[in-house]
């Protein structure tokens, strides 16, 4: 919150906090504006407009649609019984897309390939994911010590500026 005047940007400090001891062209507006528009539209309801499909989008409604492939039902039906699937049992990660495990399992002719490399590729994305996590880590540890060193410096500027 704040406005030009002339070169100058003012800051508002009614809405944006700024430290007065360091910027000065501030201001105070507490103009507070209450939007009494209590304008509700209503469609197809009781004391509102009577709108129905007009001929383009009636004739949409009537277009002839492609069935899903004998491949898409299957899929969807797989991905209906799995039930590492639900957020409720994977807490909203699932381990990878369910495309990627039936792919796994339809290109393997038998049954214990299919376990080995079912593994495997669990071994593998576990790996990636604990590789990330430790990035993760280690930026998050870089930025803190990044805030220490900027709060030391601050620290010591503040010493510096009160010995003059």
């Amino acid at each position: 919150g704040g406005m030009w005047v002339g070169n100058v940007y003012r800051y508002n400090t009614a809405v944006t906090r700024v430290n007065t001891t360091v910027i000065h062209n501030t201001y105070v507006n507490n103009t507070y504006i209450v939007n009494n528009n209590t304008n509700r539209y209503s469609y197809n309801g009781t004391g509102g407009v009577t709108r129905g499909p007009d001929r383009s989008e009636l004739a949409y409604n009537r277009e002839q649609r492609i069935a899903p492939t004998a491949q898409q039902r299957t899929f969807a039906m797989d991905a209906s019984r799995n039930r590492n699937q639900l957020a409720s049992a994977n807490n909203g990660r699932p381990e990878r897309l369910f495309r990627e495990n039936t792919n796994a399992q339809q290109n393997s002719s038998n049954g214990s390939m299919r376990t080995r490399e079912m593994k495997q590729n669990n071994r593998t994305q576990q790996r990636m994911d604990h590789q990330a996590g430790e990035t993760h880590a280690q930026m998050k540890g870089h930025a803190r010590e990044q805030r220490r060193e900027a709060k030391a410096e601050r620290k010591a500027e503040r010493r510096k500026d009160r010995r003059q």
